[in-house]
């Protein structure tokens, strides 16, 4: 009994953890955690917001130089560059012009078949193609038609681009927006110009101009064979035709679009 009574003794009640070390406790972790607040979150902050931080953790800007770095649109640019080299020296070396801009629109074949080939296609590249296109045979008709024959030419061209990458995007090509046209059209655009319509219209488009040009500068030189001139000529009267009736049926697309939006209106 005597022995039981000083092991109970011996042993003492659980006291409850003091108020003051709580306290401390407490207080210890606020200290700590406001130390790492004060000392390596702003460190991070402030690299998150340092301009090289920006530039190698934001995925859009590798994402667009990839695209601007396409094979297809170095062509385009590449042909940019063929086509300031001409005009450089038209004056002095009409024939090294003319080369220039043969293989300028040689690669304006090239660099589509590329960009399908590579899987490289893209909203820009079509853009690019055709303002390069557009950029090119403008140059060419201020030399061969001075005046406003040349001019009225390359709007038509500028207003038929604009109608067809409104209604069609960079997808223009496809024969399923001319479903509804006439046969010629339809001719001209079936298979991605790869008719005989469609290649008689492109190259009319490339080498109206440049005939017209080059048989004035080079009278001896093949340019001045008619035949290869009434070639020409009935090709680019065909894609006049096929670009009035883009413009035409663009417009006719607005008109209802109104006609509709005003008869809504009146309902009301």
């Amino acid at each position: 009994m005597l022995l039981q009574k000083k092991t109970a003794r011996c042993r003492l009640p659980r006291v409850k953890r003091p108020v003051a070390i709580t306290v401390i406790t407490y207080m210890t972790k606020q200290n700590s955690n406001s130390f790492f607040h004060r000392r390596i979150a702003p460190n991070r902050a402030k690299r998150s917001d340092s301009p090289g931080f920006e530039r190698q953790n934001d995925p859009m800007k590798p994402s667009i130089l990839k695209v601007l770095l396409y094979i297809p649109n170095l062509i385009c640019y590449g042909r940019l560059a063929l086509l300031a080299a001409a005009a450089f020296v038209s004056s002095a070396r009409p024939g090294h012009a003319v080369v220039l801009l043969l293989i300028n629109f040689i690669l304006d074949g090239v660099d589509g078949a590329l960009a399908r080939r590579l899987c490289q296609t893209s909203a820009f590249g079509s853009f690019l193609d055709v303002a390069v296109d557009l950029a090119s045979r403008g140059l060419v008709w201020s030399w061969a038609a001075p005046g406003g024959f040349g001019a009225a030419v390359l709007l038509l061209e500028a207003i038929a681009f604009a109608c067809i990458h409104a209604a069609a995007g960079p997808a223009w090509k496809d024969a399923r927006h001319f479903a509804g046209g006439p046969f010629w059209v339809r001719a001209v655009m079936a298979n991605g110009f790869k008719t005989p319509s469609g290649c008689l219209a492109v190259a009319g488009l490339m080498g109206c101009p440049l005939w017209l040009w080059a048989r004035r500068v080079l009278p001896e030189s093949p340019w001045s064979n008619p035949v290869l001139g009434a070639v020409l000529v009935a090709g680019r009267l065909l894609a006049a035709a096929v670009e009035v009736w883009v413009v035409g049926r663009h417009l006719g697309a607005i008109l209802q679009r109104d006609a509709a939006a005003a008869a809504a209106a009146d309902g009301r």
